[in-house]
């Protein structure tokens, strides 16, 4: 026998592979055509689940009556301790209606009152083979958006969205200022967040809010003061502290940053620090004139509902 000649391993007389080609009888590499079969094939499971569950839900919301559904939400409502009351529920394809809806709570001082409430299934994440919902709010004629996904742990809220008129809204601080100010522009929020399902403290998240064409005034004088932003970045990892960096401003220009301390289980006991700065603008003003047309700098500190604000 040559020392470098191949030795071909022999059944009923025919080879069935050589020595150099041994490691050939481990389990055979798919072939390209083969791994796109098998790519098919999960796009095809996948396409065949979401039609199953489109059609549960069309079903559940084609035949099911408005008192099963009625009965259905009472139901959850109360397993959860939620004190929940509307005056008329709809049913339009696969969107639920809710108008005029009271949500109360043992840990509520007062209910929460909705003009309006509409449920959806969010197609998009459907299609991921994950079930979330839509929900579009309309409070005090505002309207608030987000999709809903639950599981065990927690809540996510993902694509929020809400444009609300800050003149509409104004009324729910006017009282607690010092002087009569009226306020005008609107309010871009965006973002996303996931909530403790026990606690229902935010875990983490992202969120942005851009108050556009800010203005002020007193007596029907208004005075504009540009476009503010302020965004909430909270990370997994930073154990319920999240930063906070608010910008922006024309006639008065704004520059603060600083932390929201999140880990108490009651909103009354968050506590927020930081410092801001405020800076007359170019152009004179009657805002930069209360200040003295010179930069003022302020600490804010204790608790997130009503903070002390402290000239440095």
């Amino acid at each position: 026998m040559q020392g470098n000649a191949a030795t071909p391993i022999m059944i009923f007389d025919k080879p069935l592979m050589t020595a150099d080609h041994a490691t050939d009888i481990s389990t055979p590499r798919p072939t390209p055509a083969a791994a796109q079969d098998a790519q098919q094939g999960s796009s095809w499971r996948l396409l065949i689940l979401v039609f199953v569950v489109a059609l549960l839900l069309f079903v559940a919301m084609r035949w099911q009556p408005e008192a099963w559904l009625r009965s259905q939400i009472d139901s959850q409502a109360n397993k959860q301790g939620i004190s929940l009351h509307y005056q008329d529920l709809q049913v339009n394809g696969f969107s639920v209606h809710l108008d005029k809806l009271s949500v109360h709570t043992a840990q509520m001082k007062a209910a929460v009152l909705l003009d309006g409430l509409d449920i959806s299934p969010a197609w998009s994440s459907l299609m991921q083979a994950m079930l979330a919902l839509r929900v579009r709010l309309i409070w005090q004629g505002q309207s608030v958006s987000a999709t809903l996904h639950l599981d065990q742990r927690a809540l996510d809220i993902n694509d929020l969205d809400a444009l609300l008129d800050v003149a509409k809204l104004q009324h729910i601080w006017k009282s607690r200022l010092p002087v009569p100010v009226d306020v005008r522009g609107m309010i871009q929020i965006s973002g996303d967040i996931r909530l403790d399902t026990a606690s229902g403290r935010p875990m983490h998240g992202d969120v942005h809010a851009v108050w556009q064409s800010a203005a002020a005034g007193m007596a029907g004088t208004m005075n504009p003061l540009g476009d503010y932003s302020l965004a909430l970045t909270g990370k997994e990892q930073a154990k319920s502290v999240w930063h906070w960096l608010l910008a922006g401003g024309t006639a008065v220009v704004l520059e603060g940053k600083g932390d929201l301390n999140l880990a108490a289980l009651k909103p009354q006991a968050w506590t927020v620090q930081g410092s801001v700065q405020l800076q007359p603008g170019k152009q004179p003003s009657p805002v930069a004139a209360m200040l003295g047309n010179k930069p003022v700098r302020l600490h804010v500190s204790g608790s997130v509902l009503k903070p002390q604000i402290q000239p440095l």
